[in-house]
This record gives structure tokens, C-alpha cells and sequence, in this order.
């Protein structure tokens, strides 16, 4: 599992109402989700409203390094997860 952050009031109801939530990979006109390898590296980008969540994907197969190195983009759409699921 990586992770992602993701506005709590919105992702919340997400994960708990969708059958299958994904958190958005790479298309044509995006770059894909921002994802981080371990927990502790999201955290330092959280602000208020926003919560850190698990992403059911492979950081070296599934993921690439953003154009300004904070984060990795995701490549592929995958399972969003709340973290203690």
C-alpha cells in the first residue's frame, strides 16, 4: 500500500458509498494522483480538511516521479482505501 491525501469530507463518503473507489492514475490530460511511499512523507503535506488514505498500488511498477520531485504521480487508476481497512 502507498499513500495519498484527499479532502475528508468528499473522500470519505467515497470509499464509504462506491463499491469500487479509485484514486485517479495517469490519462491523457493528467499527470495521475499524488502518492507517497510511506505514510510518514504525506503527513508533512497535510493541511486542514484533508486526511491521509491508502492506495492499493506498487510504488516501483505504478508509480513515477512528479515533474517537481515532492511526490510520485500515479500511473494507473487504483483502489483508494481508508488506512485502517
Amino acid at each position: 500500500m502507498i499513500y495519498t491525501i484527499g479532502k475528508k469530507s468528499i473522500y470519505d463518503i467515497y470509499i464509504k458509498n462506491d463499491i469500487n473507489p479509485r484514486k485517479l492514475g495517469k490519462t491523457d490530460n493528467y499527470p495521475g494522483g499524488s502518492v507517497w511511499r510511506y505514510k510518514k512523507e504525506v503527513e508533512k503535506f497535510l493541511t486542514k480538511g484533508y486526511e491521509v488514505y491508502g492506495v492499493l498500488a506498487d510504488w516501483e511498477k505504478d508509480t513515477k516521479q512528479s515533474n517537481d520531485g515532492k511526490w510520485n504521480d500515479l500511473l494507473k487508476s487504483s483502489k483508494l482505501r481508508f488506512i485502517n481497512d
